[in-house]
């Protein structure tokens, strides 16, 4: 009897909830890289839309075989904090190619962020000016989608700076860094 007495008291104060799974909203939802990258593709074509519709853009492959080839420079718009934990292998910061623009007047200018909302509004500045620019679609996630090179101080690494949870939607086998 007394067991009985226990269990409806275990019952009544809802101790077997911590058994059962958490309702639909608390659930973590884990997506798959597939997921992950439409997620990324759904993000930046809200930000064209809205702050660069008129910004040409490539993806991460293109931008790569034009860097690769000597015909573009990329650009990383993030802050300093951003930078430490990557880099893009072979990008240079803001700082450094408006300290030297002209050094690269005849490359394309691919400057990127970290999905490519900040790199748009960079880029339609560029433009303006009448600078050859296009942003990246993704930017560094989906740099890191297409499986290409981050470097942390010029050591090959898979960690990216991310802005929180919502923007955590690097490919298995990278790290993401808040």
């Amino acid at each position: 009897m007394r067991r009985a007495g226990l269990l409806l008291l275990w019952l009544a104060l809802g101790l077997p909830g911590c058994l059962t799974q958490p309702p639909p909203a608390e659930r973590e939802i884990v997506l798959d890289d597939a997921q992950k990258l439409q997620k990324i593709n759904r993000i930046y074509n809200r930000a064209k839309a809205k702050m660069f519709p008129e910004v040409e853009d490539l993806t991460p492959s293109q931008a790569h075989t034009l860097m690769t080839n000597a015909k573009a420079v990329i650009v990383d718009v993030r802050t300093p904090q951003e930078r430490e934990v990557s880099m893009i292998a072979n990008a240079i910061t803001k700082d450094e190619y408006e300290s030297s623009r002209e050094a690269y007047s005849d490359m394309l200018v691919i400057p990127y962020c970290t999905i490519g909302p900040r790199s748009g509004k960079y880029a339609k500045k560029l433009m303006e000016r009448g600078i050859a620019v296009k942003n990246m679609r993704g930017a560094a996630l989906g740099w890191a989608h297409t499986g290409l090179a981050f470097e942390q101080r010029g050591t090959p690494t898979k960690k990216v700076h991310v802005f929180g949870d919502a923007w955590s939607l690097l490919p298995e086998g990278y790290s993401a860094v808040r």
